[in-house]
């Protein structure tokens, strides 16, 4: 329906449960396990398509350190990529530098390579790259154009019309100070944040 205010809210207040639920889970309430592991950066998307940088960092600051957890309920390709995010979230630079070839080494691992332009983005970010961000986020697109076909990950999905992660993606860059490009229907121009430059 093209309405940008309660796209942004409602994926907002979502991250916003998910960080309640580390909450809860510090004070001693019994949450189950699965939702305590590097699988929360897709909330971790949520909140930076939703241009909502503080939230963002709120849940990233809660990921990581359940080492046991992990390993019972993450695949290699979302432990790598949920650590990769968080450090770009946080703008941790020596855990951006460690595990961006992770990452990447792991898209070829997991035969997951649709999903190397997440890991061409990231290397831009480190390198300040405005040219690799956007040829990066070309890459995204094109790869979650493959994965919204057949078997892929985002069929019968709402992804399907739009690239959520993508555009994380394009509003993180543009938290780093760099101007990303939209790719229309997928990466919308009109759900972008400003230039803040929030991580310099």
């Amino acid at each position: 329906k093209h309405d940008i205010a309660s796209f942004q809210s409602q994926l907002s207040e979502a991250v916003k449960i998910r960080i309640e639920m580390f909450a809860r889970s510090d004070k001693g309430e019994p949450i189950d396990g699965s939702y305590l592991t590097m699988l929360c950066y897709k909330s971790l998307f949520d909140a930076l398509a939703a241009c909502d940088l503080s939230r963002a960092e709120q849940l990233a600051a809660h990921l990581g350190r359940r080492a046991e957890l992990e390993r019972e309920h993450d695949h290699p390709f979302d432990y790598t990529l949920g650590y990769t995010l968080r450090a770009f979230v946080l703008h941790d630079q020596e855990q951006m530098q460690e595990w961006t070839p992770k990452f990447v080494d792991q898209c070829h691992k997991s035969k997951m390579t649709d999903f190397l332009g997440y890991g061409a983005v990231f290397q831009a970010l480190i390198s300040r790259d405005t040219a690799g961000v956007n040829d990066g986020l070309a890459s995204i697109v094109q790869g979650h154009q493959k994965q919204s076909k057949g078997i892929g990950i985002f069929v019968s999905t709402d992804d399907e019309l739009l690239c959520v992660w993508g555009l994380g993606m394009a509003n993180l860059a543009r938290a780093h100070g760099i101007p990303s490009e939209a790719i229309p229907p997928l990466i919308p121009r009109e759900l972008l944040s400003p230039v803040n430059r929030r991580f310099e």
